[in-house]
């Protein structure tokens, strides 16, 4: 529907952008010489402009300007409500994407993926293929225009501007897609290395790791010479079209052929040249952008067809002691192997225990689903019901924002209380209401933690899986927290290294 609409649109534009040139060539040729009829000498055009007056060239002009200005919006509205759709179809299919797909890049990828390169798809490929759609149909019209003004200097020209668009084709576009996908591949790299190095601020102000550093200088030097070959690329297409244009020009005049250089042939083309230059070099470089922004089109392509995994889990109604019998299971994970295990979880509160690799971490992903054995079988209970549990993991992530918001705290009271419960009665009202743009800022790691954790409590949820998500707490607040945290949740399955929780659990499942 907007295709249609936005052709009607280009076809009125092309229609007025005829008009200006047809009334403002007339105008010109009655001023440059009274030996010359007011009127074109073609047939065509003395019927045709008959119907307009002088005073109305005005009126086409500004048409022609709101028309335009129009056309402009209608583009960047599609382009840019295209790229917020894009943004969040991209982040809901990683979101539903298997755990091995998720895991394949770092956090920092999937980021500049889906917002830088939405935001490239929409810029580089989608709003250049309607400009391209728009200037094609002007074109047509404008040399249609010319044919019946000259068939002769037209057809001329068209060879001349088919000869640059191959050119361009064959040397340009290709070479830009090259580009596209290489800077892409670099930018990728770039933001993950980024990313290691943010995540690890504390280690490389203390250690410097310089490798690290002169890798990411190599990568961004890259980058830099990316894109100033493409910027440079980008203006190899216009300048070989002025050299075609300009060249021939002295060519036609030096003919002297009156069929080819007369007064309302000069004025015709001229004006049209205006027009033409401008329009042919837009359209050359919107087929050059699409080659370059069609890497990002590949990209976030990938991304959304990226098959759905829901987490569907084996049911058994009998258990009535037990929320989760696993049965042989073997999984393989980064190093980490489980092989042929075969556990219970038990109602109430476990504690799982292990050496570092034994795979406590893949047990939960595998418990709650997220992951699947390679063999074996899992079952669970009818308690495990996804949206009755909370999960924390070992570092404590707080959406941005007003947390009475974002976590819908109606009751605050009740939310105040659990805080305090928890050591945090320095939080006020006021606080949950506060816009928050990030709260590493202003909690230390064990704040978070807490914070975390009475968020996930406030919700009541029947199970709590902690994977080491009270390893930044210190021992007398751990100490009160466990204590209240097993009087208050039903089933907790909470991963640790630290001995001492150990008293604080009955059952203990051990990897």
């Amino acid at each position: 529907m907007f295709l249609l609409y936005y052709t009607i649109i280009a076809l009125a534009l092309m229609v007025l952008d005829l008009l200006t040139i047809s009334l403002v060539s007339l105008q010109l040729v009655s001023f440059l010489s009274t030996d010359i009829p007011t009127s074109s000498t073609n047939p065509f055009f003395n019927k045709f402009i008959s119907y307009f007056s002088a005073s109305d060239i005005l009126i086409v002009i500004i048409l022609r300007f709101i028309v335009q200005i129009y056309q402009t919006y209608l583009i960047n509205s599609y382009a840019y409500t295209k790229m917020r759709n894009m943004t969040i179809s991209s982040l809901q299919s990683c979101l539903t994407s298997s755990y091995s797909n998720f895991s394949s890049k770092s956090v920092g990828s999937w980021v500049h993926l889906i917002a830088t390169e939405s935001e490239n798809y929409a810029y580089h490929y989608l709003k250049p293929r309607f400009s391209l759609l728009a200037d094609f149909i002007t074109l047509i019209g404008i040399f249609t225009l010319l044919l019946i003004s000259n068939y002769i200097v037209t057809l001329f020209l068209i060879l001349i501007l088919i000869s640059y668009g191959g050119l361009t084709g064959i040397i340009f576009v290709p070479l830009l897609r090259k580009l596209g996908r290489s800077r892409l591949k670099q930018m990728t790299l770039r933001n993950s290395i980024m990313s290691y190095l943010l995540n690890n601020w504390l280690i490389n102000k203390l250690r410097q790791e310089d490798t690290i550093i002169k890798g990411i200088q190599s990568i961004t030097h890259k980058i830099k010479n990316i894109g100033i070959l493409q910027e440079t690329i980008k203006l190899g297409p216009r300048s070989l079209l002025e050299l075609l244009i300009f060249s021939s020009i002295p060519l036609i005049l030096l003919s002297k052929n009156p069929n080819l250089i007369d007064l309302n042939t000069l004025s015709i083309f001229g004006l049209s040249a205006i027009r033409i230059l401008p329009l042919f070099n837009n359209f050359m470089q919107s087929l050059n952008s699409m080659a370059y922004g069609k890497a990002a089109f590949d990209e976030l392509s990938s991304i959304l067809n990226l098959p759905k995994e829901s987490i569907s889990m084996k049911t058994n109604t009998s258990f009535t002691d037990k929320l989760a019998i696993f049965t042989n299971v073997t999984k393989n994970y980064s190093g980490i192997r489980i092989k042929k295990l075969s556990k219970s979880i038990k109602v109430g509160h476990t504690l799982i225990v292990g050496p570092s690799g034994s795979g406590k971490s893949t047990f939960i992903r595998l418990l709650l689903g997220i992951d699947r054995p390679e063999e074996g079988e899992i079952e669970i209970s009818e308690r495990m019901k996804p949206n009755e549990i909370e999960y924390i993991p070992q570092k404590a992530f707080i959406a941005p924002g007003s947390l009475k918001t974002n976590y819908e705290i109606l009751n605050i009271s009740r939310f105040l209380d659990i805080l305090k419960k928890l050591s945090l009665s320095n939080i006020s009202s006021e606080l949950l209401d506060t816009e928050i743009p990030d709260f590493e800022k202003i909690f230390s790691g064990g704040e978070l933690q807490r914070l975390k954790l009475a968020l996930c409590i406030y919700k009541k949820p029947k199970i709590l899986i902690l994977d080491e998500a009270l390893n930044a707490v210190d021992d007398k607040n751990r100490s009160t927290i466990l204590i209240y945290l097993l009087q208050v949740i039903e089933n907790v399955i909470m991963i640790s290294h630290d001995s001492l929780d150990a008293k604080y659990f009955k059952k203990r499942l051990i990897l």
